[in-house]
């Protein structure tokens, strides 16, 4: 588990994270797509991975198409941290290459922090799969990257969007 001030390591299934993505830009040449997410995690999982409360959080996402189903990101947002009971900062970029059809590999880097970025640098990758024009399932692993603990973590995502 990777929280700020925590060293431990623990196995199992950290929780479940739900949240809602609402479109601000879609298509666009420049900035081809922003959002505003908003999520909570929930009190799900193993003991000693699961938030003690009710995490909520709020990020901004922006993205850029860089043709042929391939794009750049980044994400910058806050999230409460139960554990160590503070507010922390939310950083990400990421890459996705598009590898066939409707799935697209993707290489991430994020940190969670209340005071610095990179100072827990998470690396992470994985595939993307559209399973059907409004379903889509994510496989990832990955990281501490500038770190002596040997922290990895694997990832199954699910998402469903909702009509227009």
């Amino acid at each position: 588990m990777l929280n700020s001030g925590i060293e431990n390591i623990s196995k199992g299934i950290r929780g479940v994270f739900v949240g809602s993505k609402i479109q601000l830009r879609k298509n666009r040449d420049i900035i081809s797509d922003a959002a505003l997410i908003i999520n909570l995690n929930l009190l799900n999982g193993n003991v000693n991975l699961r938030p003690r409360e009710m995490e909520p959080g709020i990020i901004i996402a922006a993205s850029q198409n860089l043709g042929k189903g391939n794009f750049i990101g980044a994400n910058i947002g806050g999230q409460r941290n139960s554990t160590i009971g503070k507010f922390e900062y939310i950083f990400s970029a990421f890459l996705k290459y598009k590898v066939i059809g409707r799935t697209l590999f993707f290489i991430e880097f994020y940190d969670k922090t209340e005071k610095f970025f990179l100072k827990n640098l998470i690396t992470g990758f994985g595939l993307s799969h559209l399973l059907k024009y409004n379903l889509q399932i994510d496989f990832s692993i990955g990281g501490l990257l500038l770190s002596e603990q040997n922290n990895i973590y694997g990832k199954i995502g699910l998402s469903l969007r909702l009509p227009d």
